[in-house]
């Protein structure tokens, strides 16, 4: 028995790649789904307001983190360059002493279930998991420009609008109900008006974006890079990378919060089973990234949970996954199967079923009228599988 298992195994890793031909695969997978007739004809039968919820919201996440895993003991963490920014704005990571990160764990109590119920200690087998914008959603962006219904400075001005909150932004989603439900040769001149009649500071900014000439899409990139900038200067302080694992802390909990991860019928779209986070507290109230890479208090009107997991709770918040309201009375949340890919998936129409001790990618996918589908991606992200048995 023992050697029939040697076998099974030795077959199964005779063939292995690097994760990243994986993700190559998935993202490939995407672009040809975006760039399919068929799936152009139906993109195009949407509202405008359907189009561009990608771009303005997350409809999909992807979980990155640190590539190397964390018994291999390096002397410093790499942030993934989509904790601090759209990769459509700027793609570089941030590197913070070991140290620091191995502090910050400490004192937000961070913490992964003991045996049987998980592996133990203060982090999973990578660091810095973080809830990230999903290629899908970037892949859709980008079908919309290549088929002329808006284009690359349009995606950098709403981009630019509340960029250090690059996947879940109340601000950002909020200017999704001023978009025009149709589209046509005049969308950008009703789009700017709506703007231009709102109280909101997020549709004030944006309305100078699309209108100021010098607001271009190399404006917006130089305004990330001093952000980045600034990232880079306060990196190896110890108060940073608490302050900003604070941030991440939080940003896991708005994912779970967020409709993105709910089944229309309220349920996790995720079977439970496998722990996808460890447990940590968090800032009290709702915080953000400046400009300067300092964190401050966020979303005025919003109060923060005690403590901060990934929850299971008794309300959401608003379709944005930010904003006033708040989950209330947390429980730790366990996620079965569920390995991460950088890639979007294809879509399913049925809930997968599968057998135990395949790592797995599940994403749901917003495809007409809000319905959520689901579907099943075997694959890794550059990082490998980050949660195991």
């Amino acid at each position: 028995m023992v050697s029939f298992f040697d076998a099974d195994v030795a077959k199964i890793f005779k063939g292995l790649v690097d994760a990243d031909e994986v993700a190559k695969v998935v993202h490939a997978t995407s672009r040809r789904l975006s760039a399919s007739p068929q799936y152009r004809k139906a993109l195009q039968s949407r509202t405008m307001q359907e189009q561009l919820r990608p771009l303005f919201c997350a409809v999909e996440v992807n979980i990155e983190s640190e590539k190397d895993p964390a018994d291999a003991l390096k002397p410093t963490v790499q942030i993934p360059a989509g904790f601090f920014a759209d990769p459509r704005l700027s793609g570089a990571s941030v590197a913070i002493p070991r140290a620091n990160y191995d502090q910050a764990l400490h004192q937000h109590h961070s913490q992964m279930p003991e045996p049987p119920d998980g592996p133990g200690g203060t982090d999973a087998d990578h660091a810095w998991l973080a809830p990230v914008k999903a290629n899908s959603d970037i892949t859709l962006a980008d079908a919309l420009v290549e088929m002329g219904v808006i284009d690359n400075e349009f995606v950098a001005d709403v981009l630019a609008v509340d960029f250090t909150n690059p996947l879940i932004s109340a601000p950002r989603c909020g200017l999704l109900t001023l978009v025009p439900a149709e589209g046509g040769s005049d969308f950008l001149s009703r789009f700017e008006t709506a703007l231009k009649a709102s109280t909101q500071p997020a549709a004030k900014q944006l309305l100078d974006n699309l209108t100021d000439p010098k607001r271009d899409a190399n404006f917006h990139r130089q305004q990330v890079a001093a952000y980045l900038d600034a990232c880079q200067t306060r990196a190896s302080k110890p108060e940073a990378a608490n302050e900003w694992f604070g941030v991440l802390v939080q940003r896991r909990a708005e994912v779970d919060r967020a409709k993105l991860s709910k089944h229309p019928n309220d349920q996790k779209i995720l079977e439970v089973g496998r722990v996808v986070f460890p447990s940590a507290s968090a800032p009290g109230g709702s915080v953000g990234l400046t400009p300067a890479c300092e964190v401050r208090p966020q979303y005025e009107g919003s109060r923060g949970l005690n403590r901060l997991s990934v929850t299971k709770s008794r309300t959401a918040l608003d379709r944005c996954g930010a904003g006033s309201s708040i989950a209330t009375e947390p429980r730790p949340l366990r996620y079965r199967h569920i390995g991460v890919t950088r890639g979007a998936p294809a879509i399913g129409a049925e809930p997968p079923r599968w057998p135990s001790g395949k790592a797995s990618s599940l994403q749901a996918s917003r495809f007409g009228r809000d319905r959520l589908e689901f579907v099943r991606r075997l694959g890794l992200n550059r990082s490998g599988v980050l949660i195991r048995s």
